[in-house]
């Protein structure tokens, strides 16, 4: 349906219901010509919407998914140490998080500066972490193989040692284990 009809020759305004039938039209009242120009106006709308789908991934897990693919291309040891990074990066936020439920932030800030790391398998660190959260690590059903991965760790870092693959998915997944815990707490 045309907005506005005018004559094509002298632009009058027409009145008549728009036809594109030569033969039906009248002629311009104004010049007698039955040429038209008709003007329409559409309008219409589009609606565009979308979503975006963040995952955050904390550092630990970074490191797990780091170490996972050292072990795929068969870097047993430094997977392992890798694993006891992401270990060590969750426990320091679990003893930051854990001082903060308690509203001991400056006491914390003063024990991280005597502390040498947050290996939680080193006994001083986990009866820190034990005192304050009121948990027993050392009774989870992750920690033998915990305790066992650092101590692997150990021996790669300060004596040479070797690790093979079963070593390396068992550390993996005792990592898995206590940073999936160290979250809950």
């Amino acid at each position: 349906m045309a907005d506005s009809t005018v004559c094509g020759n002298c632009g009058e305004t027409l009145t008549e219901l728009d036809s594109t039938s030569v033969e039906k039209r009248q002629p311009c009242p104004r010049c007698g010509s039955t040429r038209r120009n008709f003007s329409v106006e559409i309008t219409d709308s589009v609606t565009a919407s979308a979503s975006v789908t963040a995952t955050v991934v904390t550092y630990p897990n970074a490191l797990l998914t780091i170490a996972r693919s050292l072990i795929d291309q068969g870097h047993f040891n430094i997977s392992i140490v890798t694993l006891l990074m992401a270990c060590e990066v969750a426990a320091e936020r679990a003893f930051d998080a854990a001082y903060s439920a308690k509203n001991l932030e400056t006491l914390g800030e003063a024990v991280d500066g005597l502390m040498n790391g947050h290996n939680l398998a080193n006994d001083k660190h986990r009866k820190l972490y034990n005192a304050l959260t009121g948990v027993e690590l050392e009774g989870q059903s992750f920690w033998p193989r915990f305790k066992s991965a650092s101590e692997k760790r150990n021996s790669i870092v300060h004596r040479g040692g070797h690790a093979n693959k079963d070593e390396a998915e068992a550390a993996l997944q005792a990592a898995r284990e206590l940073i999936t815990y160290l979250k809950q707490i």
